[in-house]
């Protein structure tokens, strides 16, 4: 064998011996592979450089066996700044953004002063803060004053109404009186022997009546009052209910199915249509055993009746009252015996004894006729 074989098998050979070797190099020995797929398997501290990838994101490191992750960090310029894996809106169209913490509500607003975008509290907006007599942020006001006039914070109780106490200059929730001028129990009348659904099968009349705000009702010169509420409970059946104060003062619930009235109540079956002397209240319908939810509010508190006199009757009317009499026209009245023939008297008027049956034939002017037995 020459020198030349003998050279050529000996590279040969270490070749082989370093190609069998490579596995078991130390990891910072290892060459950087590249191509444009990274492969399946790594190991620590390999590096691989993928050809097909955007420049400047083209290195990929194996930091943990067969995991690759891209070393290349784009750093930004412009509205946004800062490497692309932390960068940092600082502008909007070129015009700089305030790097003050907003709060909540606030809206970004360009300020002319600064001449940058910053976060500020929009007025009328979201998360505004109202004032005068609205107070508070926009979604939880609250109203503490009308026209500029204090309102009193205190919870009121039923039938109450807002009244003007010039003692403290402010609103007030307060009790009306009865009489003195307020003209109502409570206010405008409207909790007067209201009708009101306590449940299913119960109604309750004028749960706000009581001593100190009696509900009224008026039959000529009879007041009649009442001063604690009123159940009426529905055991069957379905129709109409009428509530109504009769003429002598009982509270009434007509029907024609089967119900119980508690208390300063009646309930009388078979009625259907208001009586004609009675103050309606409300009409209730009630289907199998069970009242609807609303009922018709007949209540009137404004209301008038009519007197037409008839044949042979005349009215007239006198600092309000009415009075009713006869036509002397069509009816003839009768007076006491004339003293005599000439004593004042209406043509037509008439009188009479034991003798004699007396007729004012013309102004002051009387005849007489004698009576017998027949």
């Amino acid at each position: 064998m020459n020198r030349v074989s003998t050279f050529t098998s000996f590279a040969y050979g270490c070749l082989l011996i370093l190609a069998l070797a490579e596995p078991a190099r130390a990891a910072n020995q290892r060459a950087v592979s590249f191509g444009t797929t990274l492969p399946a398997t790594c190991f620590t501290g390999d590096l691989f450089f993928k050809t097909n990838a955007a420049a400047g994101s083209n290195i990929y490191a194996c930091v943990a066996s067969n995991t690759w992750v891209i070393q290349a960090v784009a750093t930004l310029g412009g509205d946004v700044t800062g490497q692309s894996n932390a960068a940092t809106v600082t502008q909007i169209q070129g015009h700089a953004i305030a790097p003050t913490a907003p709060l909540s509500g606030q809206s970004l607003t360009w300020n002319t002063s600064t001449n940058r975008w910053e976060p500020q509290t929009v007025a009328g907006g979201g998360g505004s803060t109202l004032g005068g007599d609205v107070v508070g942020p926009s979604g939880t006001n609250t109203v503490i004053q009308l026209q500029g006039h204090p309102v009193l914070s205190t919870i009121p109780s039923p039938g109450q109404a807002l009244i003007w106490n010039g003692s403290t200059g402010r609103w007030e929730p307060q009790t009306l009186p009865s009489g003195g001028g307020s003209g109502a129990s409570m206010a405008s009348q409207l909790g007067d022997l209201a009708v009101t659904l306590s449940s299913g099968a119960v109604l309750t009349i004028g749960p706000n009546c009581s001593n100190t705000t009696p509900c009224n009702i008026r039959f000529g010169a009879f007041t009649y009052s009442l001063i604690s509420p009123v159940t009426v409970t529905l055991a069957s059946g379905t129709g109409n209910a009428y509530f109504y104060l009769a003429s002598a003062g009982t509270l009434t619930v007509g029907h024609s199915m089967v119900v119980n009235c508690s208390g300063s109540c009646t309930a009388p079956p078979g009625i259907t249509s208001f009586p004609v002397d009675s103050i309606p209240l409300f009409i209730w319908h009630a289907t199998s055993g069970v009242w609807d939810s609303t009922g018709s509010d007949q209540r009137a508190f404004l209301s008038s009746k009519d007197l037409i006199p008839g044949t042979g009757m005349v009215s007239t009317e006198l600092q309000g009252q009415t009075t009713i009499g006869a036509d002397p026209s069509v009816i003839s009245l009768r007076t006491s015996v004339p003293a005599t023939s000439s004593t004042a008297c209406t043509s037509g008027a008439w009188a009479s004894d034991t003798t004699f049956y007396y007729l004012c034939v013309t102004q002051n002017s009387w005849r007489r006729s004698a009576l017998s037995t027949f």
